[in-house]
């Protein structure tokens, strides 16, 4: 589900979920401040929540490699046709974005909070609960605009111009891993 516009939530209802929280659903609830997301990123969450080790589901070792791939430090991609699922570390934490049909952060519904983690591994972890198990099991969880309806104009070409990065690099990894293929392929026969 894709919104346009995420609701704003009051500073009190903010640290009364922040109190409230469950420890079966999250290890962390951080507070913007603490956080280096750029501006532009959900503008209108006051902090983020960290799933717990509870919320997370193994991802098979020998499918890692084949699904998701690093294009650049602190980047890593779903391997399965144009870009569309990218891990981005900020600071300490990574973040999803979903580029298709517009680009979009997971959160989770209370004031559109965005889901962070401690680690690429257990970002993976998450994604593949999240993508193989029933939406009931992980409800609350969903995909939001990362601007504003009315976004200024700088997010907007910092958003489009770090897709195109993304995008650039995606493509030279996969021109680099062809090349690495060939290679291997040339030197076993």
């Amino acid at each position: 589900m894709y919104h346009s516009d995420e609701p704003r939530t009051s500073l009190e209802d903010w640290e009364s979920f922040r109190r409230e929280a469950s420890s079966y659903r999250f290890s962390e609830v951080l507070d913007r401040s603490e956080l280096s997301l750029p501006d532009w990123f959900i503008p209108h969450a006051r902090g983020a929540v960290v799933p717990s080790a509870e919320m997370l589901r193994p991802f098979p070792s020998e499918l890692l490699a084949e699904y998701w791939h690093e294009i650049l430090p602190g980047v890593i991609c779903e391997c399965r046709g144009p870009l569309r699922m990218t891990l981005i570390r900020w600071g300490a934490l990574w973040s999803f974005l979903n580029w298709h049909p517009s680009p979009t952060a997971l959160v989770f519904h209370c004031g559109s909070t965005p889901v962070l983690f401690r680690t690429d591994r257990e970002a993976i972890c998450f994604w593949w609960r999240f993508c193989t198990e029933e939406p009931e099991s992980v409800l609350g969880y969903r995909w939001a605009a990362l601007l504003a309806k009315q976004p200024e104009i700088g997010a907007v070409r910092t958003l489009a111009g770090y897709k195109e990065s993304l995008e650039i690099a995606d493509q030279l990894f996969w021109a680099d891993y062809d090349a690495r293929r060939r290679s291997a392929i040339a030197i076993a026969a």
